[in-house]
């Protein structure tokens, strides 16, 4: 009988499916596309914003600052276009565009366990945020 090994064994990285990609970009690309074209939703920004949301936690934990400064800069024009519920300028359009691509580009190359970290973190942060805006009203 063989003596029981102590050592765990390690994960290995397990990168996105195609197909589960496209379940979490296609959405947002699509509301991205009517946003920049002058269709205003608040769905469509908060679609947007989700994923951006992620992003950001991804960098965050990479490590990676200018990343992370694309993806902040990109929602602080989210949240004016929701605070003005209205489509962006010309002058606004380009840096969102920019900011997703980059995003999606980023997204699909991390592995799963990463991606499942920065999802639940970003949920966290914005269960967080709900509740301290319910206790202050």
């Amino acid at each position: 009988m063989r003596k029981k090994s102590g050592r765990i064994p390690r994960l290995v990285a397990k990168p996105l499916t195609p197909a589960q990609l496209q379940r979490m970009v296609v959405g947002p690309r699509m509301h991205l596309h009517l946003l920049l074209n002058g269709i205003y939703e608040h769905e469509y920004a908060a679609s947007i914003g989700g994923l951006f949301n992620v992003a950001t936690a991804l960098a965050h934990f990479k490590g990676h600052a200018e990343l992370q400064a694309v993806f902040d800069g990109a929602q602080e024009i989210l949240v004016g276009l929701m605070r003005e519920t209205r489509a962006p300028d010309d002058a606004e359009r380009e840096p969102l565009r920019e900011a997703f691509n980059l995003a999606d580009q980023w997204i699909g190359i991390q592995d799963t366990a990463i991606l499942t970290r920065a999802i639940n973190y970003a949920n966290k942060e914005i269960a967080a945020q709900r509740k301290a805006k319910a206790d202050s009203d």
